[in-house]
């Protein structure tokens, strides 16, 4: 959503609205702990509660970086930077975290080993609880184009994203795979 900041410029901010019966109730800006001076945008919630969402924050590793905000008590506390193993020197951004957490899926732009113009990564948690090296899903998802807005359907074992790259005269289009090792 965008918000309107100093002068005319606007930022990209994350809000949340509650349902009340079969009507929404006025949309809510989340607090100072998520949304900063800078661009917040493109959320994702685990089970858990905890928000996953890309940051153009200052105190953030590279120019977009997706940072983690814990949700204790129905607050969600201070957003932090997740560490090099998912964020670089680049651009990292539009996560997706998986219901359990255990699985991040997120785009990135300008790595060495980009395949095309933004490509889709992703990171599992170790055993010790911490994030993995992320890895490039390689040209089986990736193009020569921006891929990048991954969700997965769980139930229903489907990866969705959207990707620029052309199909038949088509420009933008979303694509979807299905795999039973979703």
């Amino acid at each position: 959503c965008l918000s309107r900041g100093l002068g005319d410029v606007y930022k990209r901010q994350i809000w949340y609205s509650e349902r009340d019966g079969e009507n929404w109730k006025a949309p809510i800006m989340l607090g100072n702990n998520i949304n900063s001076a800078n661009d917040e945008f493109y959320p994702s919630v685990s089970n858990s509660g905890n928000l996953y969402f890309t940051s153009t924050q200052e105190n953030g590793i590279g120019r977009e970086d997706i940072f983690m905000s814990k949700k204790i008590d129905g607050e969600f506390k201070k957003a932090t930077v997740l560490d090099t193993t998912i964020n670089t020197k680049y651009y990292e951004f539009n996560s997706f975290i998986s219901p359990d957490e255990n699985l991040l899926i997120f785009s990135s732009f300008a790595r060495p080993d980009e395949i095309g113009g933004g490509d889709l990564y992703y990171s599992k948690k170790g055993n010790d609880g911490k994030w993995k090296e992320a890895k490039n899903f390689g040209k089986l998802v990736n193009s020569e184009k921006l891929d990048y807005c991954p969700f997965i359907d769980i139930e229903r074992k489907n990866f969705y994203f959207t990707s620029e790259r052309r199909i038949e005269g088509k420009n933008k289009i979303c694509l979807l795979y299905t795999s039973d090792a979703a």
